[in-house]
């Protein structure tokens, strides 16, 4: 056997448990002994939201992490929300998506800060029932849920995540056109 065949052989044998060791020495976190890890709240019912704003489509999974494209390169992205973000968007979409739904479609003022959504913002069940949970008509934000509150909440929050994943991958980016993402 030649010896780089071997040295391959014995370091494919020993890297492993060096990372291993390695790995079990570090902190996991930056957490000291008094503080503990944030609490995650978790998706209840839906499997995925899917926004777009100004042309970015981006997909946000169940367990806080996207897809987007384009980013602010043009590039596909992924990525993972920051805890307290995922928190409040998880919060106001499990609040939502435990309303009564009606036929008809209920509307309010447009909140400040809310997202330019382009196409309504549409959530996958795990039942793999589509549901269109936000929608702009005119200046009205309108739901078929009866939580108006929420819905003016989550509308907020997936601007926040569009921008996010917008900027994902992308340090130098800049809000594009009038103003960005959100008004």
């Amino acid at each position: 056997m030649p010896r780089s065949r071997l040295k391959r052989n014995l370091l494919s044998l020993v890297l492993p448990l060096l990372m291993t060791i390695a790995c079990e020495m570090q902190p996991r976190g930056n957490f000291s002994e008094s503080q503990q890890p944030p609490e995650i709240n978790h998706a209840e019912l839906w499997d995925s939201i899917t926004i777009v704003v100004r042309g970015a489509r981006t997909q946000l999974e169940n367990n806080g992490h996207f897809t987007t494209l384009p980013n602010a390169c043009y590039r596909k992205e992924s990525g993972a929300l920051d805890v307290d973000l995922w928190n409040r968007v998880v919060l106001a979409t499990n609040r939502l998506v435990a309303q009564q739904w009606t036929e008809e479609t209920n509307c309010q003022d447009r909140p400040a800060g809310s997202a330019d959504l382009y196409q309504p913002v549409v959530i996958k069940m795990m039942d793999q029932q589509v549901k269109e949970l936000l929608k702009y008509q005119g200046s009205k934000l309108c739901s078929k849920s009866v939580d108006l509150e929420s819905a003016a909440e989550l509308a907020v929050l997936v601007g926040e995540v569009a921008k996010r994943a917008y900027e994902e991958g992308c340090p130098l980016a800049r809000p594009r056109g009038r103003g960005g993402l959100t008004r």
